[in-house]
């Protein structure tokens, strides 16, 4: 199982923080992260510089802010890793993330289902403002899963090209980068499972529904 990140230069301490807690719980899985930029450093993770792989990828920056090019970056290598059939299993976590367990949990659910998924809110009437959900994005794009199957490439295939054409924050729009697609996952796509766990996907959002 390959576990990655994405990250500008600047957000390279925070992945850093994100491996060194991965790899604590999770020895036995390999980390990569996926850099927007060069650097030039020595560190024990694999990095991968993204622009030396991404066509045109200066003119991908003058189109796209540092948020949304991170979601474009993002969706390019997880079609580039799975093209490559670079492994059976692949997470993707946000770079400000961190992992305190083990992983085995949503490992398991590979077996049975191609592509994972994680809800903002788990708890109705908690939330102070549950239209904001639903208009920033009902599933987080910081946590996605999927295995190396068809259907998996079928999905990331459609999810790159509609990011890189309009991976835009523009709400007004329905559009939010990378995250808002996912809306449409579960009815276009086979084998996706919402996972509805209290310890996964927790952040300043949601924190107060999670701890009841």
């Amino acid at each position: 199982m390959l576990v990655f990140t994405v990250c500008h230069p600047s957000q390279l301490s925070n992945a850093h923080v994100l491996g060194d807690s991965l790899m604590s719980s999770n020895p036995e899985v390999e980390f990569l992260i996926g850099l927007c930029g060069d650097v030039n450093i020595n560190t024990k993770f694999k990095i991968v510089e993204l622009p030396k792989l991404i066509p045109n990828f200066k003119d991908l920056a003058l189109k796209f802010d540092e948020s949304e090019l991170l979601s474009v970056c993002k969706t390019f290598l997880f079609k580039n890793l799975i093209d490559d059939n670079y492994s059976d299993n692949y997470i993707f976590f946000d770079c400000q993330s961190v992992v305190l367990q083990s992983l085995d949990c949503i490992a398991a659910e590979f077996a049975n289902n191609n592509l994972l998924i994680t809800p903002q809110i788990l708890h109705s009437s908690v939330h102070p403002d549950e239209k904001q959900i639903l208009n920033s994005g009902i599933f987080h794009a910081g946590f996605i899963g999927v295995n190396n199957s068809e259907e998996s490439k079928k999905f990331i295939n459609w999810w790159y090209a509609n990011t890189f054409k309009k991976g835009y924050r523009s709400l007004c729009k329905g559009l939010n980068q990378d995250q808002l697609w996912l809306e449409l996952a579960p009815t276009l796509f086979e084998g996706v499972k919402i996972i509805k766990l209290d310890g996964l996907n927790i952040g300043k959002w949601n924190h107060l529904e999670r701890m009841l």
